[in-house]
């Protein structure tokens, strides 16, 4: 099948508990026919290998795919396998602390309906040689993936490098480290432990001021900024900044300007508190003066202070106008960034009235696209279309994934 044009007519959705990329037509996506069903759903790719199963028998590896990202040329799709090749009795007993994957796809096999529920789309599974990556994006050529790696070997904490990949072949480069001290944590979060090691989350960049790399690190309630050169280069010394934020941080974007870094304030590993608030970041203090570099801190989800929101995930409009998942509340923001506040919020509903649970958002063109749905059994995640503007919701999609992580556009 062809791809259609333009390119952004589809949506990626990662399927978490489900070991699949969703792919999703926008187009139909919007027509009211197709509200609520799975129609819209063109392909769900598999995305990790066959393991031995409970009877011995070959199965899917559960892998809880959790991000993608979109090469440069769209001829390629790089899915973040959080657990990698572990399988779904491993994973449910502990769903941290796995060595983590990437699967590269070809963008033309996977808009092509004749490989849904195959590895026919997979061109290569590529070992980061880290554990519980989550986040990843490309450099600004499109040369280099880069991937954060957010856990250490069986634990929850202990994360502390970021994944250099060449984009061409899927050779793994090197592990960048980022700093760290001390034994990670043995104990699940929240734990007084935690604090000694980054583990990244989200992870952004730019090209401007000579190259830079964010990390969002819930493990340290900080940001990272490093030199993009030193990174890619794995010249010592390139983490020039950790920037506080208030909590443990998860999604992170830079604007489309290239002025401003958003961070979503999930929750502190530490404590356990969970934060209701999205940092804003002007880049340029970021890279010369980092001690001021936060402008802003937005109110999302909620009007009180007091209130939980758990913001997971952030994404820029062209315009400026930056959106914000909350999982907690089951919200979706939209933030005036020049006068750092919420204009608009609107509270997602599911269907079969489970909680929306909210955890990735992307902006595809005059729409918003929202991936989330409670854990719950396979196919049982959805994806809200709102308009842009109003936020309203004008398309729903279901059967993509189960506890649906995070979507892009393609």
């Amino acid at each position: 099948m062809e791809r259609r044009a333009p390119a952004d007519r589809h949506l990626l959705v990662c399927g978490r508990w489900d070991p699949w990329l969703s792919v999703v037509s926008l187009d139909d996506a919007l027509d009211p026919a197709h509200w609520g069903t799975d129609r819209a759903v063109i392909n769900r790719l598999r995305v990790t290998p066959d393991v031995a199963g409970p009877d011995g028998a070959p199965a899917p590896a559960c892998g809880l795919p959790v991000g993608v990202a979109v090469s440069r040329e769209l001829e390629r799709l790089f899915v973040v396998n959080h657990a990698g090749s572990a399988s779904a009795a491993e994973t449910a007993r502990m769903p941290h602390g796995h060595a983590g994957s990437v699967t590269v796809l070809d963008i033309k096999a996977a808009l092509d309906r004749g490989n849904t529920g195959t590895l026919n789309a997979v061109s290569r599974i590529i070992a980061t040689g880290t554990y519980g990556p989550v986040g990843s994006v490309l450099t600004p050529d499109g040369a280099h993936l880069l991937v954060a790696a957010g856990e250490g070997n069986g634990t929850e904490d202990g994360g502390c490098a970021i994944t250099v990949i060449r984009a061409a072949d899927g050779t793994v480069l090197h592990n960048y480290p980022l700093a760290a001290e001390g034994v990670p944590s043995a104990h699940p979060s929240p734990h007084e432990d935690f604090g000694r090691y980054p583990d990244p989350a989200g992870i952004a960049v730019t090209a401007a001021h000579g190259g830079l790399v964010f990390t969002g690190n819930g493990g340290t309630d900080d940001v990272s900024v490093l030199r993009l050169s030193a990174v890619l280069a794995g010249d010592r010394g390139g983490e020039i900044a950790r920037i506080p934020v208030r909590h443990g941080p998860f999604g992170i974007a830079v604007s489309v300007d290239e002025r401003l870094l958003a961070v979503a304030n999930r929750e502190s590993a530490r404590t356990g508190i969970e934060g209701n608030i999205i940092s804003l970041i002007d880049i340029a203090r970021a890279a010369s003066d980092p001690a001021p570099a936060v402008t802003a801190e937005v109110l999302v989800g909620t009007d009180r202070d007091d209130e939980p929101t758990r913001p997971m995930s952030c994404a820029f409009a062209p315009g400026g106008e930056l959106f914000a998942a909350s999982y907690r509340t089951g919200t979706v923001s939209r933030i005036d960034t020049t006068a750092a506040r919420e204009v608009r919020r609107i509270t997602l509903v599911a269907p079969d009235g489970s909680p929306a649970c909210p955890r990735g958002v992307c902006v595809v063109g005059a729409y918003v696209a929202v991936s989330g749905g409670a854990k719950s059994r396979s196919g049982s995640s959805w994806l809200w279309i709102l308009d842009a503007a109003s936020l309203e919701t004008v398309g729903l999609v279901g059967g993509v994934g189960n506890e649906a992580y995070l979507v892009a556009p393609l």
